[in-house]
């Protein structure tokens, strides 16, 4: 156990070391965790009451510390810690014999480095909570039923024959216990993720093997059923914050029966098991490149290996019983995941990749018992093996992938600059669900933006209806992004990351700080104002650019701007990733410099992110205007920037 505590505080720290410091994706359930968790609101199907209870008691109460995000973030890093520690006492458990010679964590080493359960384990996410109750009902299991070998089960049936019927039941106190808790932690597990209901089928093959005198029937039911249903009450948290008012942010829910089963039981998600527009097929050579690329051609052949020195056939009765329980998992799990056809389907592997890691390990100890027999007491050979293990393990893992996760601050920060919009009271920000949902968090953790009403539009008529409402209804409307077809029925300006949709004729723009009148794109376009003022952010230094356009003539290509940093000696300063600068197009690409009109003043902003290695010589922001389509440069501007 102290192995497993040590083992436990070493994975937390990595992951809580390795976890992004705020939001890191936009489109991803993790962001919506990140706001709904916090907020005791609902998320999407199947509800997930255990993990929202318990990552707000967490989130608002055990760890009221820096951003929401980040306490989120961290909570799966607890949760990931404690299943490593759990898969740790299951690999001990079955592998504890005289042959095991070299007590290293070999299943929790294969298992902790995986890229996406690294990356579970540092976003906020419902996997490394279900890992945890993966790892405790297996371990659980293992230990109550004993670490009887094929074989046994029918000498047992013939002593439960021989008792009679006052012994129908032949588990002591301690024994029973651990069945309530079993039966508890299934609860438990159901009211978090439904996928732990494909534990059912190898667990009641096992029991039915290990220790069939339970499926007799017996005063024992009553309390195993309590144990089972008791944690599923927890799903009640649905209605009574609906009562309360409370909406998912997908608007899925309905508080009515019909609407509780629907969401409860992801009816809406079925359809990932049949082909559809949505759904993803994959080869078996597809599948193969997804097991290499995660678990790496070693540990799967060292895995095999186990697998079949568990399973030996000559030595089939000396096989432990927990084995087949392990092997049960991963295939009802594996066939699930085969026939779940959704694009990332690497998370619902993780017990697979859960269940390979322990055989990793009996491999590994098998090895290691195989060197011990032929060089004898040779500790020597065994310690540079692990070593060797040990380092390609390590050194296997994308750790440069990690650290720049664990220092991205660009998602939060774009958040940040649209929530800090001046916005008019009762604005409205359409866009999509992600982007709202970035708004909505920064409303509800940090109150910024709180005059605007994010919209949800996730397509292109969606989007146009709610702009249109919003116009004629008078309101200050913000988009996020581009939509073809409106370039000509609204006027536009960029204010921030947003740009603002005007009823045609009447764009209201305040004077911008410098005025000049400077022809940049040989006669095309000319500059006739411009502010440059810096944004000190969480992730580093940014600059604003705010400019007024006007052009000169017609404009038949669709102009991009590439921005640049520029040392004082005037010579170019490349970004870290080897990039020239960052290309943008004016306004957000919505309204393409084709149509823009001769004469009309067109104001763009941009926010030009400023490299923390090039905050000591970047002296001058370059703007250099292009053509999209073929690349040609047709004029610059540079602009010192302000002491």
């Amino acid at each position: 156990m102290g192995f497993a505590a040590i083992l436990w505080s070493v994975a937390f720290a990595l992951y809580a070391l390795t976890a992004p410091p705020s939001i890191s994706e936009i489109f991803s359930d993790s962001l919506e965790f990140q706001l709904v968790v916090p907020s005791f609101g609902i998320t999407h199907p199947t509800g997930y009451p255990l993990y929202t209870l318990l990552g707000g008691l967490w989130s608002r109460f055990l760890f009221p510390f820096a951003n929401w995000a980040w306490r989120m973030n961290l909570f799966s890093a607890l949760a990931a810690a404690t299943a490593l520690a759990l898969l740790t006492l299951l690999a001990q458990q079955l592998t504890s014999s005289p042959n095991r010679r070299f007590p290293m964590p070999w299943a929790a080493l294969a298992f902790a480095l995986i890229p996406t359960w690294w990356q579970q384990s540092t976003i906020a996410e419902v996997y490394a909570l279900h890992l945890c109750f993966v790892g405790a009902i297996l371990l659980v299991a293992v230990r109550g039923g004993g670490m009887g070998r094929l074989g046994d089960g029918e000498k047992g049936r013939k002593g439960e024959r021989g008792q009679g019927k006052s012994q129908s039941f032949d588990f002591t106190q301690d024994k029973l216990a651990i069945r309530n808790s079993q039966f508890l932690l299934i609860g438990l597990a159901l009211a978090h993720h439904r996928t732990a209901a494909l534990l059912l089928p190898g667990l009641a093959l096992y029991w039915l093997w290990t220790q069939p005198a339970i499926f007799r029937p017996q005063r024992a039911w009553i309390q195993w059923a309590a144990a089972l249903l008791a944690p599923l009450l927890l799903y009640a948290y649905l209605p009574i914050r609906a009562a309360q008012g409370v909406h998912d942010l997908h608007g899925d829910y309905t508080n009515t029966p019909a609407g509780f089963l629907r969401h409860v039981l992801a009816l809406g998600y079925t359809n990932f098991f049949a082909a559809n527009e949505l759904s993803h097929s994959r080869t078996l050579l597809d599948w193969i490149a997804l097991f290499r690329q995660q678990m790496g051609s070693g540990v799967l052949i060292v895995a095999i290996l186990g697998a079949i020195l568990v399973f030996n056939p000559w030595r089939a009765k000396q096989t432990s019983a927990g084995w087949i329980l392990v092997a049960l998992v991963l295939v009802t799990n594996l066939i699930f995941a085969v026939n779940y056809q959704v694009s990332d389907v690497e998370v619902f592997l993780l017990p697979v990749f859960f269940c390979i890691a322990l055989f990793f390990e009996a491999g590994i100890n098998s090895t290691l018992a195989w060197l011990d027999k032929a060089l004898g007491n040779a500790k020597i050979v065994q310690w540079l093996l692990a070593i060797l293990l040990l380092a390609l393990l390590v050194g296997s893992a994308d750790w440069q992938s990690a650290w720049q996760r664990a220092n991205d601050w660009s998602i939060h920060d774009n958040a940040v600059t649209m929530a800090t919009t001046a916005f008019p009271p009762n604005s409205r920000v359409i866009g999509l669900e992600g982007e709202m949902t970035a708004l909505r968090y920064m409303q509800q953790s940090e109150a910024l933006g709180l005059n605007a009403q994010p919209i949800n539009a996730d397509t292109a008529e969606v989007r146009r209806a709610a702009i249109a409402e919003s116009v004629a209804q008078g309101h200050p409307t913000y988009i996020t992004r581009e939509l073809p077809g409106i370039e000509t029925i609204y006027d536009f300006s960029g204010e921030g990351v947003l740009v603002r949709v005007w009823r045609k004729g009447s764009a209201q723009l305040q004077p911008l700080a410098q005025s000049v009148t400077i022809d940049v794109a040989k006669e095309r376009l000319r500059l006739i104002g411009y502010d440059l003022h810096r944004l000190d952010q969480a992730g580093g230094t940014a600059w604003q650019l705010s400019l007024d356009w006007q052009a000169e003539r017609p404009i038949e290509e669709s102009l991009k701007f590439s921005l640049r940093w520029l040392a004082a000696d005037g010579s170019p300063l490349p970004l870290p990733d080897g990039a020239q600068g960052q290309d943008e197009f004016p306004l957000r690409q919505v309204i393409p410099t084709q149509y823009w009109q001769v004469g009309k003043t067109m104001r763009d902003v941009q926010i030009v992110r400023l490299p923390a290695q090039l905050r000591e010589t970047a002296h001058t922001l370059l703007l250099i205007v292009y053509d999209s389509a073929t690349g040609v440069e047709l004029g610059r501007w540079q602009v010192d920037l302000p002491g």
